[in-house]
């Protein structure tokens, strides 16, 4: 089985006051064809969907005709969660009702279920980590908690995969791990890595889908990696090789897939 692992495409972004929107739908179609040409079973999209909590009009009819290439023209499982750009409210909304046409959406920590059975392949989905989230959905842990990593930790401390079992085992999450490149455009990263979760956590786990790190990267000694940004969304971005990340069940062997954006991001420096 294969799948495909994307994240953070920041709908409704601008470049420097740029609008996007011709980009984004461009990278759309791409990345539906690419789900097509390779025979995935499902797409991963590991948060930051959108931009911004409250979501323009524009960014929603381009977030409408994504599902509707993906879910309904190709007939892909698509399973996405909250980043920290989200607002997980409205991005859950009619949640039991879209999974009808193949669309799994994870809004918060604690909702009563946390996965998607593919068969050969379990996706365990943990959308981004608020700590009063997790004291409010597992409130004997309260005293644990006294930071995000402690939150991301208990969390994940209930949502264990059944190991044994002959399938593989996915995490599909939206965090900071320890040891990750952050740049320019990870806005919310945290100064210092107080946010940073260590990679132990994910030890379960075959594989771990991540998102908000923009840069696509592995991290060493675990199979966590983050497939990056599907465009550059600053100048500091202008020499990675944007992609996304398809991983095959089988083996659980993984490459990136080229993207090939509309206009390349360039950057010039000289004397003026």
């Amino acid at each position: 089985m294969r799948i495909l692992h994307t994240s953070d495409w920041h709908l409704g972004l601008d470049f420097y006051g740029v609008s996007l929107l011709e980009e984004q739908r461009r990278m759309i179609d791409e990345i539906a064809q690419i789900a097509v040409d390779e025979g995935v079973a499902a797409v991963l999209v590991a948060g930051d969907i959108f931009d911004r909590a409250v979501v323009a009009p524009d960014a929603i009819a381009l977030y409408n005709y994504a599902m509707r290439r993906l879910c309904l023209e190709a007939r892909l499982r698509v399973i996405l969660c909250a980043g920290n750009h989200d607002g997980a409210a409205r991005l859950s909304s009619l949640r039991d009702l879209l999974r009808r046409a193949g669309l799994y959406i994870f809004g918060r920590v604690g909702e009563r279920d946390d996965q998607v059975d593919l068969g050969e392949a379990v996706v365990h989905v943990l959308p981004y980590v608020h700590t009063d989230d997790v004291r409010i959905a597992y409130p004997q842990e309260q005293e644990r908690i006294a930071c995000a990593a402690d939150a991301m930790r208990i969390a994940l401390d209930h949502r264990r995969p059944e190991k044994g079992d002959g399938r593989r085992h996915i995490l599909m999450a939206h965090c900071i791990a320890a040891g990750g490149r952050t740049g320019q455009s990870d806005r919310a990263a945290a100064v210092g890595g107080a946010l940073a979760v260590p990679t132990t956590l994910f030890a379960p786990y075959d594989y771990t889908a991540l998102g908000h790190l923009h840069r696509p990267q592995t991290l060493s000694g675990a199979p966590v990696r983050y497939s990056g940004t599907p465009l550059c969304y600053s100048f500091a971005e202008a020499d990675q090789e944007k992609s996304v990340t398809l991983l095959d069940t089988e083996d659980m062997s993984w490459r990136a897939v080229p993207l090939h954006p509309l206009h390349k991001v360039l950057r010039a420096q000289g004397t003026m």
